[in-house]
This record gives structure tokens, C-alpha cells and sequence, in this order.
């Protein structure tokens, strides 16, 4: 991860009133899960900010409750159709028009 300070780094040649800019690169090894012990984990919980978690609204309305059953699996998402009706049909409830010749 880089990070970049604005006019923190070294001052420029033969003007000493105007800095660069300071890049930091970090290089961060987390420990492997399991690895530390619990008042170790405890201890970093206290030193860390936590994670970033919205937070929830107060005033909201839960329109539906989700279950699992509800969920759409097709990708077109709607009505399924049958792959055995007829395509000539067109669309549902539309009437079909024909051009007479002239």
C-alpha cells in the first residue's frame, strides 16, 4: 500500500521554502489465522479501530422479510417461459397484424 503526503518530503534544490511530496509504501504481514493467542487478539482489538459498519438508520420500514425459498434463480429474472411454446405467437396479449397486399 502506498500513501502520499503533501508537501512533507524533501525540500526541493536551491529552494528551501518548497518540499516534494513524502510517498510512504507500506508493507504489512498480517499473522496467520490461529496464530495468536487470545489476550494477544484482545490486545490488538483495543490498540485498532474496528471495522467500518454503516450505521443503521433509525427511522426504517422492513417492507419483506427474505426467505431462501423466495429467491429468483433465473438470470432473465421474471416469469419463466416454456422453451416448448410456439415463438410465432409473439408476446402475450398482443394481437398479431398482417400487411395485405395492395
Amino acid at each position: 500500500m502506498k500513501k502520499v503526503v503533501q508537501d512533507k518530503g524533501m525540500p526541493f534544490y536551491q529552494d528551501t521554502m518548497s518540499s516534494g511530496h513524502l510517498i510512504i509504501n507500506f508493507e504489512v504481514e498480517f499473522p496467520k489465522s490461529g496464530s495468536l493467542r487470545k489476550d494477544q487478539v484482545e490486545g490488538l482489538k483495543k490498540l485498532l479501530p474496528g471495522p467500518k459498519v454503516p450505521p443503521v438508520p433509525e427511522n426504517y420500514e422492513l417492507l419483506e422479510d427474505f426467505h431462501e425459498h423466495m429467491r429468483n434463480e433465473n438470470a432473465g429474472g421474471g416469469k419463466r417461459r416454456n422453451e416448448e411454446e410456439d415463438e410465432d405467437d409473439g408476446p402475450r396479449g398482443a394481437q398479431r397484424v398482417e400487411c395485405g397486399n395492395q
